[in-house]
């Protein structure tokens, strides 16, 4: 659901509103001589997103925008292993994951000419994560995220663009609890993750040609910490 309003001439709220569900239901029957086992595993995810912005515009040089954005996920899992027909204690076989997010920035462009521009904003955000059933624990983290834009055109087709952005990751329910696969293996979760961060510094130079080609050049910088890595 999206909803717009011009609040005057200058300044316009726009809020939207996002839902998503899904659900998965996985039967593995295992066969072999002398052996039989079955694994089943039912998953369900949601995702419920409410943003809204106000945006100033005092001319067409400067223009400022104040946002927010709640969010509310959920993810719950439940695992069954039946060997000979008796049950194989799983490690974290039902387990529900939620996650509080909430987030708060402002935002100011100014465009003094057609030549330059300047775009700088600064974000905050905190988080909490909580698992519930097998795996009992608690997260909780806040950040805050400025980032910084300018651009120059010395000419009509072409753009010089320099960002600087501390950039914030969300962690992956998956990897946060433990989880087993269809086959019994137990893909061991991290109660101690933390979101990757990564200070990113990047130059985009762009040409354009006749009407509608261009061609993008990127160089870009990234100091990451955290890093979720997987290793099979």
């Amino acid at each position: 659901l999206r909803y717009t309003r011009n609040l005057s001439t200058r300044s316009t709220l726009e809020t939207q509103l996002l839902q998503r569900s899904s659900s998965s239901d996985t039967f593995t029957d295992n066969k072999r001589p002398g052996q039989s086992s079955q694994f089943t595993q039912s998953q369900t995810r949601s995702e419920s997103v409410l943003r809204s912005s106000l945006r100033f515009k005092q001319s067409g040089r400067l223009t400022v925008e104040f946002a927010g954005e709640g969010a509310f996920n959920t993810f719950d899992t439940t695992a069954l292993e039946t060997a000979a027909g008796l049950a194989r204690p799983l490690p974290a076989a039902d387990v529900e994951v939620t996650e509080g997010r909430g987030e708060i920035g402002a935002t100011v462009t100014w465009k003094p000419n057609g030549t330059y521009g300047v775009t700088a904003g600064l974000k905050a955000e905190t988080s909490t994560l909580r698992a519930t059933g097998d795996v009992n624990l608690q997260r909780d983290f806040t950040y805050a995220k400025p980032r910084i834009i300018l651009t120059w055109s010395p000419r009509k087709n072409t753009q010089l663009r320099l960002r600087s952005e501390y950039e914030v990751s969300q962690i992956s329910f998956s990897n946060f609890a433990a989880a087993v696969e269809y086959n019994g293996v137990v893909r061991a979760g991290n109660p101690g993750l933390r979101p990757r961060r990564a200070q990113v510094t990047e130059a985009v130079l762009e040409q354009q040609f006749w009407t509608g080609a261009s061609l993008v050049t990127t160089l870009r910088h990234q100091a990451i910490r955290d890093l979720v890595d997987t290793d099979r």
